[in-house]
């Protein structure tokens, strides 16, 4: 999950400080939950992984992660914003790179 903002203090209160992380996790368990999969248990089978993007510049190996859930932040209310682009740009960037280190060319 990369996490490109921090909600406001109301929401992120409600979710235990964990801004949306917190709030996205909660979504996709409950939605793993009612799935009802055997098998699938929802806190132990779904590993969600946060990125700080904004403030620590972090973001994951390509290589290392199944899919990207992008959470937005109060600057994707406007048009895309530099931020919003540059994310974006990234990894278009890295997944090119990873599908030519591969050989590969079908998206």
């Amino acid at each position: 999950m990369l996490e490109t903002d921090t909600p406001l203090p109301s929401v992120n209160a409600r979710y235990k400080d964990e801004g949306y992380y917190g709030m996205f996790s909660g979504f996709l368990k409950s939605s793993a939950k009612a799935l009802g999969q055997e098998g699938l248990d929802p806190e132990t089978g779904l590993q969600i992984t946060k990125w700080d993007v904004v403030d620590a510049q972090e973001y994951p190996k390509l290589e290392d992660i199944d899919a990207v859930l992008l959470t937005g932040s109060s600057q994707c209310s406007r048009p895309l914003n530099l931020v919003t682009r540059l994310l974006i740009a990234r990894f278009h960037q890295s997944i090119i790179r990873l599908k030519t280190s591969r050989g590969s060319t079908a998206w």
